[in-house]
């Protein structure tokens, strides 16, 4: 599955990059899941390479991932990936592009599938 949102931001491009790479952000804005950064790069500006490891609610059930950032062009682009955990496939691609008005268009494109019956969850739920 796919989801692809599109948000206009009144803000600097520079600032609006250092947002989307925020681990903070993303753990104040994944309160609804009960997110919350439980290894690898808990805090501050995600780079190239840096893997964190997440604890958030699905399904009723409390599981853990890690992601990883595989692709960072400052201040117009970034990627991460599922390392490991719940779905057998996971990705956020974020790409920023200015306007005319001084404002800049965020685009952040989430996919995901999700593992296969409820042995892929259950098997997954033990590696956990």
């Amino acid at each position: 599955m796919k989801l692809v949102q599109h948000i206009v931001i009144t803000a600097p491009i520079a600032r609006v990059f250092d947002l989307v790479r925020s681990v903070d952000v993303h753990t104040a804005t994944s309160s609804g899941i009960g997110g919350l950064a439980v290894g690898g790069r808990t805090s501050g500006l995600a780079e190239i390479g840096d893997v964190s490891v997440w604890s958030a609610r699905f399904f009723g059930l409390r599981f853990k991932l890690a992601t990883r950032v595989t692709a960072l062009e400052s201040p117009h682009h970034m990627t991460e990936i599922l390392e490991r955990g719940l779905f057998s496939e996971f990705g956020h691609i974020y790409t920023l592009r200015p306007l005319e008005s001084g404002a800049v268009e965020l685009t952040d494109a989430f996919h995901f599938r999700s593992p296969v019956g409820v042995v892929g969850a259950l098997d997954l739920l033990r590696k956990s």
